[in-house]
């Protein structure tokens, strides 16, 4: 791997953050000024020309999603200081898709037409997934959500921008398993666990929630998971498989999870008595961890 060149493009705003697209292109949100950054903007960068085309600007982004293949993009905005909209975006053809009242604590798309979401409020919010080319209004519940922060949150303040911003905060975005067949979703509950919530994407299915102290998780590529997290005192890498419990894996403090698409290897970061990071990687062999080096 060598870097060939490097370009520099002065952008009005600070950049919250980027992602890659096809054809020497960048996606990236533009933030406001003062205290909290928000992004006010969405906007494409070409590297062949040097030139920045605007999706939105100079409107609050609440959220926003790209597909897979960097084809389409879903985003949550504030139109006139009042009205959230969803807005489904065409990035080849620069143009917009579809648009829908409404807005969700956060937004994945899973190809370039098919959509997963978190919306309702209280008690009555839950994971949707839908399918753009029957309408965006349309959607099939997955699981409902019930003993989250947020969903308890929601039911003592009004349903105001300020508290779609909290929301969101308080609900981590969901994970694509290595190969794309399992989605996982942390939510923070109001006994201080965390619960998460593991969807087969072939059909639709939700298995049994996991819910423990977690610090960080990845999915792996069967849809188990592998947590770093705390269990009866306990701190250490633990193996959770369906709606049984966790295994413990090693005792020790992990961070920087990951996991193989081709085999069942995992890595993860430690430190040492010194404070020094080690890098570990192994191989799980059933709820063994064998072969670490």
């Amino acid at each position: 791997l060598r870097i060939d060149t490097i370009i520099k493009r002065h952008v009005d705003s600070p950049m919250k953050e980027a992602k890659l697209l096809d054809g020497d292109q960048i996606l990236f949100h533009a933030t406001g000024s003062g205290e909290t950054n928000d992004p006010t903007a969405l906007a494409v960068y070409s590297i062949d020309n040097n030139q920045i085309r605007d999706i939105v600007h100079n409107q609050p982004i609440l959220s926003s999603s790209l597909s897979p293949d960097g084809t389409r993009l879903i985003y949550s905005s504030v139109q006139g200081g009042k009205d959230i909209i969803t807005v489904w975006y065409d990035l080849v053809n620069d143009k917009t898709i579809d648009i829908w009242d409404g807005y969700s604590y956060w937004a994945t798309l899973l190809n370039d037409n098919r959509y997963i979401d978190l919306s309702g409020y209280g008690y009555k919010s839950e994971i949707r997934m839908y399918d753009l080319k029957t309408g965006p209004k349309k959607y099939k519940t997955i699981a409902m959500i019930n003993d989250s922060i947020y969903a308890k949150y929601a039911q003592s303040i009004d349903k105001s921008i300020e508290y779609q911003k909290k929301m969101a905060a308080k609900t981590l975005k969901p994970m694509l398993s290595p190969g794309g067949h399992y989605l996982s979703i942390q939510l923070m509950m109001t006994s201080g666990l965390s619960a998460i919530h593991t969807i087969k994407l072939d059909d639709d299915t939700a298995s049994d929630t996991v819910e423990m102290e977690i610090y960080e998780f990845t999915t792996l590529r069967d849809g188990r998971l592998l947590i770093s997290g705390r269990i009866d005192g306990v701190e250490g890498l633990y193996l959770a498989s369906g709606g049984d419990a966790p295994v413990l894996l090693k005792e020790g403090m992990f961070s920087n999870l990951a996991a193989s698409s081709q085999m069942d290897a995992v890595s993860y970061l430690t430190r040492t008595g010194d404070e020094r990071p080690k890098l570990l990687a192994g191989k799980l062999d059933g709820n063994r961890l064998t072969s670490e080096i």
